[in-house]
């Protein structure tokens, strides 16, 4: 695994911690962290699909255009 992943795997474990420890020790609504957490966690789940979506893989429909060219 990659030195970054391991970054990335402690920050995201710790993201539902603290949304936890304000709930519980600063008494923030549990209604206020749902919305903050879906209004965050929609845009940054379509950016990391797309980040990751194809890179150096060809699909059959490439494979196809490909061939039907020569």
């Amino acid at each position: 695994m990659k030195p970054g992943h391991w970054i990335l795997m402690g920050l995201l474990c710790l993201i539902p911690l603290a949304a936890l420890a304000g709930i519980f020790l600063l008494g923030i609504p549990v209604t206020i962290v749902a919305v903050i957490a879906v209004l965050v966690i929609c845009p940054v789940s379509h950016i990391l699909m797309m980040s990751h979506m194809g890179h150096g893989q060809e699909t059959s429909l490439d494979k196809k255009a490909a061939t039907d060219e020569h």
